[in-house]
């Protein structure tokens, strides 16, 4: 009788879990959540609000002051943004914001800035194990389990939002949110602008 010995090709298991977890690793990176909220006692409405945002650029400062403005008006809260208005364009300063609240006649100030952003890095360990293929006839790399090794990589954006009364020119209420591997688009904005429409409604300022 003659025996025919193929050589067997198969995916390392190690392949398959690297890609798993890789997916895995993907999915949690547009984690988002809010670390921290506080509210002045007394009765405050966030109402005909003049959003500021705080950035490095003036496209992104352009991009959270548009969707912020438009997720309020979802609440049926007047908003305007304040780069739209001459004498604050390509600049914030007390200065600057006063005279816009002036020409609107706005009630309240929603400030947003990051102030934070942290980057972190490392490697883990992958759920499973690496087998060899079958060669010339050894079977015992077959069952030799080997450890394999994920790296990864992400980045922590801190945002605070701070709710200003204009007349007491006092903070009545901010909230700080962290964005992990958060993606610039307005979808992403609007997404993480909602945790701070949630906690002002939980605190009766919407």
């Amino acid at each position: 009788m003659i025996s025919v010995f193929r050589r067997i090709t198969t995916i390392p298991i190690s392949t398959i879990t690297l890609l798993l977890l890789t997916v895995l690793l993907s999915a949690s990176c547009t984690s988002k959540r809010l670390i921290s909220s506080w509210s002045a006692e007394g009765d405050y409405q966030a109402r005909e609000v003049l959003v500021v945002g705080v950035a490095h650029h003036e496209s992104i400062r352009k991009l959270m002051e548009e969707t912020v403005v438009e997720d309020l008006f979802k609440e049926d809260v007047t908003a305007i943004a304040s780069y739209s208005i001459d004498g604050v364009r390509g600049k914030v300063d007390y200065d600057a914001v006063y005279d816009a609240v002036r020409l609107t006649d706005s009630k309240t100030v929603l400030v947003l800035r990051t102030v934070e952003v942290a980057e972190e890095s490392g490697s883990q360990i992958a759920v499973g194990n690496s087998y060899d293929f079958m060669d010339n006839g050894s079977f015992q790399p077959l069952f030799a389990p080997r450890a394999t090794y994920a790296n990864y990589s992400r980045v922590q954006y801190t945002i605070e939002a701070s709710l200003y009364d204009v007349n007491t020119k006092k903070k009545v209420w901010s909230a700080e949110s962290r964005l992990t591997d958060p993606v610039l688009s307005k979808k992403y904005v609007s997404e993480a602008d909602k945790l701070f429409i949630k906690d002002m409604k939980r605190n009766g300022i919407l």
